[in-house]
């Protein structure tokens, strides 16, 4: 189930700073209005503003001991009453629930509980299915909805067990359309990889969970030669056609937590399901990886060409250097006008 404390389920703040309290627990003058056209007395007037304030903040109503006593005394400081005690807590459930109508009315609020705001809840819980996995994102997608068409929050549990169903259901029809897009040739290419193989223990399967191996060039060979031999066991890709992404790593990292065993325990169309999820994140990791090591191959092989290069450049240099030596040497001696036989055979005349 969903953390609460993961999800964007409205909550109190475990500390209200004053900055907080003006902020969101001021009622402005048309709520002071309409309050007092509402009840009379300024303890019901102030438990009205109270459950109002709250409500906007957190699109339900809470339960009267779970109000903090700052909002409670801070809404009482605005109407100048002196006891900050909470008077909803006074309150008959007949008053109670006159009020909390009164304010979905004020506010255009519709009640969560019946068959139109659980069907929003389920449409929005199903699409999010459609792009997520997890249940605390389905129930995030199910307050955005319905703040968004103004319907008020249930109890959590609530929310929790829509997710819960829809997930569950909809994990399922997912499990039956790669079934049945799998021929019996396949489900048995499938079934002989939990096989054990002789003299082992093990199963073909164990290969596809075993650890990644170091990105290193003497290991370069055993990932082509797995790629190969994870290319050989058929199309994983047609039967999860058109599964989302988040879909396909959610049902491979479910299948690397499982042994042969554990997998043969499960429906055969949940495990043909697991297991082809598991070939296809594996085949794409490994591809990866020697495309990652096939870039710094290249990389060093650059970086090795031009420390070459420049190796070269700077020895061409140091001859040239030593030329225009020579020759400033012989420019020197002519520009002395000595006699030849001083000169040396073969010294260039002036002539």
């Amino acid at each position: 189930m969903a953390a609460i404390e993961r999800s964007a389920y409205p909550r109190f703040a475990s500390r209200l700073s004053t900055r907080e309290l003006v902020r969101h627990f001021t009622p402005s003058e048309a709520e002071l209005e309409w309050a007092k056209s509402k009840v009379r007395g300024l303890k019901l007037q102030h438990a009205i503003l109270v459950n109002l304030k709250c409500f906007q903040l957190l699109h339900y109503f809470p339960a009267d001991g779970d109000i903090p006593s700052e909002v409670t005394a801070h809404v009482a400081t605005v109407l100048s009453l002196k006891s900050s005690a909470k008077p909803s807590r006074e309150l008959s459930s007949a008053t109670r629930y006159r009020q909390h109508a009164a304010i979905r009315q004020y506010l255009n609020i519709s009640p969560f509980y019946g068959k139109k705001g659980r069907l929003v809840a389920v449409r929005a819980a199903q699409e999010a299915a459609l792009i997520v996995q997890q249940r605390v994102d389905l129930v995030n997608a199910i307050i955005d909805e319905l703040v968004r068409q103004q319907y008020e929050l249930p109890a959590y549990s609530t929310l929790e067990n829509i997710a819960d169903v829809v997930a569950s259901a909809g994990e399922s029809k997912l499990i039956s359309l790669v079934d049945s897009r799998l021929s019996d040739r396949e489900k048995a290419a499938l079934d002989a990889l939990l096989a054990g193989q002789a003299g082992s223990q093990r199963s073909p399967f164990d290969r596809i969970k075993q650890s990644p191996r170091r990105l290193s060039r003497s290991n370069m060979e055993a990932l082509i030669d797995q790629l190969t031999w994870l290319e050989g066991l058929g199309d994983v890709d047609r039967p999860l056609a058109g599964l989302a992404t988040q879909k396909v790593r959610y049902l491979a990292s479910h299948a690397m937590t499982l042994d042969a065993s554990d997998l043969k325990d499960l429906s055969s169309s949940k495990r043909y399901a697991l297991m082809l999820a598991a070939i296809l994140r594996l085949r794409s990791r490994v591809r990866d990886d020697i495309a990652e090591m096939f870039v710094r191959r290249m990389a060093k092989i650059h970086k090795r060409a031009k420390e070459e290069l420049k190796s070269i450049i700077l020895g061409q240099r140091a001859r040239s250097e030593a030329l225009i030596a020579k020759l400033a040497d012989v420019l020197a001696i002519v520009a002395e006008n000595l006699p030849d036989a001083e000169r040396g055979p073969g010294a260039p005349s002036e002539s």
